[in-house]
């Protein structure tokens, strides 16, 4: 089983310190959830073609009150996969992006975090079993990108 927990979300322009520019992701923290206390508010999460892959609330954050527990058994094979994902948001063309997330992982297997048009920006996402760690890239608008939908797969 492969099994990767993350929290916090970051994609802000890069023009001056990541911590200084807003956050562009939206709940980035996945504070906020739908009613029932399902997914978190402006998340959503698909299996397809077959994947044994969940996505679910945990308690277990690395700040705040909760973060996502991404889980997937099945072995690597095209277009079976897991991934949760955020509806594209307003970016500005050849512009630069910090894009990064908190992850800690229990003998996760391969998998990435980016997105963008055809899904340009595609991040590793260390494998292995290690505690909470930053990941981050830093990601170039194309001339004629205005919107930017976020994954993690």
């Amino acid at each position: 089983m492969r099994v990767a927990v993350l929290v916090a979300a970051w994609l802000a322009p890069a023009c001056g310190a990541a911590a200084e520019a807003p956050n562009l992701v939206r709940n980035a923290g996945f504070e906020q959830v739908v009613a029932g206390g399902g997914m978190p508010a402006d998340w959503s999460f698909a299996a397809g073609n077959g994947a044994r892959a969940t996505c679910a609330v945990d308690p277990a954050a690395h700040t705040g009150e909760r973060c996502l527990r991404l889980t997937n058994q099945s072995a690597r094979f095209p277009h079976v996969y897991g991934h949760l994902y955020q509806a594209a948001f307003a970016v500005k063309p050849s512009t630069g992006y910090v894009f990064g997330l908190w992850v800690k992982a229990d003998h996760a297997g391969y998998a990435w975090f980016g997105g963008g048009r055809e899904w340009r920006l595609r991040w590793r996402i260390p494998e292995g079993t290690y505690d909470w760690q930053w990941i981050g890239a830093h990601y170039v608008t194309q001339v004629d990108e205005t919107t930017f939908e976020l994954r993690v797969i």
